[in-house]
């Protein structure tokens, strides 16, 4: 389906006896074929090469739209097509050939199959490409299929990937065999979307090749030239976004250590904010009563009390909902939610009451600007010190990640109904579960430990100098962390067996129990 796709819209392009490939973009009131740059420059790319010159910056003049040729020599049913204006990209090598009204209405008869500019940030190396283009391997006659996968960025400007077609195999030199390849339109393999990544603009050793992105900058190109912009892909991920927001971070501070678990062992040390010498528990208890509908309601919910603007009422539901949950981690819980929705930017996915998996509290999702997917598995624990609940949460990893239980079985269809929006259901499916679509990336398992223990506010502290105490304070808690994790030193070392990255949230109390039993408190007279 691919390849017949790739073939339809790739095109031969010529210019100065200088064949090239291009790929054809077309809507209802527009025709173009994007090429290489290079493609219809007069001068060699390996000369510019030696005199230090980048196609990708390099605007030239002086390219006579008459003497370029778009055609597909294999086919006796391509129509003739004329270029009527040429715009080149200031920052890659890309070429944007604009055809003439009759070549675009030449063409729309033929009801070429249409396309959509897909975002790099929905895709990764499991992905795999096609493009359909006329390279000297062929004598620039017919058109030569390829195959690629591996996709990556480099450099963060150009589209990486690897050739696994058996061409490469009957080619003693293929950067010469492939030569006029560039320009050929570099497309997703998938029966369900037909998606442009870029253009193929050059063939590297070992079967690698590299391409321009087809992105946003194009369509400023056309758009500041007065021609319609090319239909493109949204970033899945920003349209599910974290509920808590930074706010909640404010209740913190942040503590700067130098404490090292382990590789992929992150420990994140936090304060609660002070009011004067003493710990501000009614700023955190307050915040968290803001955080309760995320942590009691679904989202689905949450969307449509704030469609109806019932939000009043969804919060008395939501206290009534967590004053029903038994479990004494339940504040922790949400502490810890908190932390991954403001500080990580991970929505949650589910928690401990929707779906127990292997004895965690609750799963987040978080999309990394690399592409990458990764589901933190979260655990949330109260102590009366550091010591034992490192010990705790230790003890509950080594037997909780062996029992981990994949996405696919845990996320049917009614849970995913039950609980997000239709949109959100169409995301989360596509991104996270492998075959539900051509975005489907897979993910990485991280996971995310918070300990609320009792650390008092030393006495000989409260009568030091009011701009000094927070500092003090501050390193007294960092030596209690050292000595707690130097305590347990062996049994951390039995986390090495865990292949996965570790963020650790430590939030020290006066009286942690103290400070749980007044909160459930002050929920019950809001209640009331």
């Amino acid at each position: 389906m691919s390849i017949d796709i790739a073939d339809k819209l790739g095109v031969k392009v010529s210019y100065n006896n200088k064949n090239s490939s291009g790929f054809i973009c077309h809507g209802d009131d527009y025709s173009y074929v994007l090429t290489a740059k290079h493609s219809i420059c007069k001068s060699n790319p390996n000369d510019c090469k030696f005199k230090h010159k980048k196609c990708d910056t390099c605007v030239f003049s002086g390219v006579a739209k008459t003497k370029v040729s778009i055609c597909k020599p294999d086919t006796d049913t391509f129509p003739l097509c004329k270029v009527r204006d040429i715009l080149l990209s200031p920052k890659k090598d890309v070429a944007i050939l604009v055809l003439n009204e009759k070549s675009h209405l030449d063409l729309k008869r033929k009801e070429l199959p249409s396309t959509k500019i897909i975002n790099t940030a929905n895709y990764n190396s499991s992905h795999k490409f096609v493009s359909c283009g006329y390279p000297a391997i062929n004598e620039h006659q017919s058109v030569q299929p390829l195959h690629y996968n591996n996709f990556s960025l480099f450099r963060n400007e150009k589209i990486c990937l690897q050739i696994i077609s058996d061409t490469l195999t009957a080619l003693e030199d293929p950067k010469n065999g492939l030569s006029g390849n560039s320009g050929a339109g570099i497309i997703l393999n998938s029966s369900s979307c037909v998606g442009l990544l870029g253009l193929y603009t050059d063939t590297g050793d070992y079967g690698i090749c590299y391409g321009d992105i087809v992105d946003f900058s194009i369509n400023e190109l056309l758009t500041s030239s007065g021609y319609v912009p090319l239909e493109m892909e949204e970033d899945l991920s920003n349209n599910f976004k974290a509920l808590i927001q930074s706010d909640f971070m404010e209740c913190f501070v942040r503590v700067e250590c130098d404490l090292n678990l382990d590789k992929n062992r992150i420990v994140n040390l936090y304060r609660l904010c002070l009011d004067g010498k003493k710990y501000d528990y009614v700023k955190i208890g307050d915040r968290l009563i803001d955080c309760i509908p995320s942590f009691s309601l679904s989202r689905k919910q949450l969307m449509r009390c704030r469609e109806r603007n019932t939000f009043g009422n969804a919060t008395l539901s939501a206290i009534r909902n967590f004053l029903k949950i038994e479990r004494k981690t339940k504040i922790s819980e949400m502490l810890l939610q908190g932390f991954l929705e403001s500080y990580l930017h991970a929505p949650k996915l589910y928690s401990f009451d929707e779906i127990n998996n292997a004895g965690f509290h609750g799963a987040h999702v978080k999309f990394n600007k690399n592409r990458n997917i990764e589901l933190i598995h979260s655990a949330a624990f109260i102590s009366n010190s550091l010591s034992d609940g490192v010990s705790y949460a230790i003890d509950a990893i080594l037997k909780a990640y062996p029992e981990l239980r994949s996405l696919d079985g845990l996320l049917g269809n009614t849970f995913l109904e039950t609980n997000f929006t239709e949109d959100e259901c169409q995301i989360l499916a596509s991104l996270l579960i492998p075959g539900e679509s051509s975005y489907s990336q897979g993910y990485e398992d991280r996971l995310a430990i918070f300990i609320g223990y009792n650390h008092k506010i030393e006495e000989t502290l409260i009568y030091e100098n009011a701009s000094r105490f927070p500092s003090l304070l501050e390193q007294k808690i960092i030596l209690n962390v050292q000595q707690a994790l130097e305590y347990r030193q062996e049994e951390i070392n039995k986390l090495s067996i865990v292949n996965a990255t570790i963020d650790c949230f430590f939030v020290p109390f006066d009286d942690v129990n103290k400070f749980n039993d007044e909160f459930i408190e002050s929920l019950k007279n809001e209640e009331a």
